[in-house]
């Protein structure tokens, strides 16, 4: 039997054996990480009268520096920026008056560090805005055709390319680091979500529709092959669904390079958020976590943000529902790929104690500071919202 044992370059970061035995078989054995720390709240954007930050959309960190971005939208399409994990806050740009390309959202925001190049996808227009500086200026670069907002971003790091997905169903990409987009395909549904297996180079594109669809493209986002579709999926798989539990949104997705697994959060109609994973790049996939109704009261009904902390190993989602009362809000992890999850933290109806909070719209990771965030929006037509944080 052959060992191979992978240590981290730092000492935060897990070891773990891979046995790999005569029969090809692969076992592995890993350190668990200790329990999170609890969230801290770092801003309610909705009582904090000094500034005004509108609903936040997306977000993500400068992984050179760990500077923390925000993109909002609601009334205001606006980059905001943190150096310090959240605590203040500075107005980087405002799009809703960007000249001749005003925008109401900023949908998604991703930073390669190769390049320090930084996109912002936007809508209504589903436009495409750069920065070349670490998020300091930016400019527009192209509306993409037919198109209404950029719902996500991410970087193939093996084609080298940049992948945008859409709300009007098409998938972009750019080889030249975001100056000039391509169109790939069209895939008849919301692009809500994107993922990346770097072992495989393969881009996974989650499909928003009656029965998510999961979509694969080994070539850098040109060319797509659907997967699998999840229509009339429940709690036991294919066929033990119905209109109301099928999952219809795919809303974040990530690689656990540890497990050889992607992992998918999904949310439908009626309550049920739920949880896919594949261990074969995307060809089969099965549940491994559901959230049905307990004595009548609904579960947390969507699964809006998905992150892997690489340092320790362990993915978390955000679960939350639609209005107040339809479900709590609620954090969950795990430490073996999916297979099983831990609560992390129950936030209850309403983080930071202001009426309807709905939705945890984004969660990210810095692994330079060893700092995690979610953000919590409004979603009843108000602005603002609250920012949570735990790390240093």
């Amino acid at each position: 039997m052959s060992h191979n044992v992978v240590a981290w370059p730092d000492n935060r970061k897990f070891t773990y054996l891979k046995e790999n035995n005569q029969m090809g078989l692969s076992f592995i054995v890993k350190r668990t990480p200790p329990p999170p720390p609890p969230w801290t709240l770092k801003k309610d954007l909705y009582t904090d009268g000094s500034q005004v930050i509108d609903q936040i959309r997306s977000s993500c960190f400068n992984s050179t520096d760990g500077t923390l971005f925000v993109g909002t939208g609601l009334t205001y399409a606006q980059i905001w920026r943190s150096s310090d994990g959240g605590n203040t806050w500075t107005e980087v740009e405002d799009l809703t008056s960007f000249p001749s390309h005003n925008q109401t959202r900023v949908t998604s925001l991703l930073h390669d560090s190769t390049s320090n190049v930084m996109i912002a996808g936007c809508g209504s227009t589903a436009s495409i805005f750069r920065s070349t500086d670490g998020g300091d200026t930016w400019s527009w670069i192209q509306d993409l055709p037919n198109q209404f907002y950029v719902d996500s971003l991410i970087h193939d790091s093996v084609n080298n390319t940049f992948v945008a997905g859409c709300e009007g169903d098409d998938v972009y990409y750019s080889t030249d680091a975001g100056l000039t987009w391509n169109f790939g395909q069209d895939l008849a549904g919301e692009v809500l979500s994107l993922g990346f297996d770097p072992s495989r180079g393969r881009l996974f594109a989650g499909v928003s529709a009656a029965g998510t669809r999961i979509y694969t493209s080994d070539d850098g986002g040109d060319v797509w092959t659907q997967r699998v579709s999840f229509n009339n999926w429940g709690p036991g798989g294919p066929g033990t669904g119905t209109s109301l539990t099928e999952p219809i949104r795919v809303h974040g997705m990530v690689y656990d390079p540890v497990y050889d697994v992607i992992i998918t959060a999904q949310g439908s109609n009626a309550g049920g958020a739920q949880i896919h994973t594949s261990k074969d790049g995307g060809i089969t996939w099965g549940n491994t976590l559901y959230f049905p109704s307990v004595s009548g009261v609904p579960g947390p009904q969507w699964a809006h943000a998905i992150t892997y902390n690489a340092d320790i190993g362990r993915t978390y989602v955000a679960f939350d529902n639609l209005f107040g009362g339809w479900g709590n809000i609620e954090i969950w992890y795990s430490d073996d790929g999916g297979d099983n999850w831990t609560l992390d933290q129950d936030f209850g109806i309403d983080p930071g104690g202001s009426a309807d909070v709905g939705n945890a719209f984004s969660m990210a990771y810095d692994s330079t500071n060893n700092r995690q965030i979610v953000t919590f929006g409004y979603n009843a037509g108000s602005p603002g919202g609250t920012i949570w944080s735990r790390g240093n």
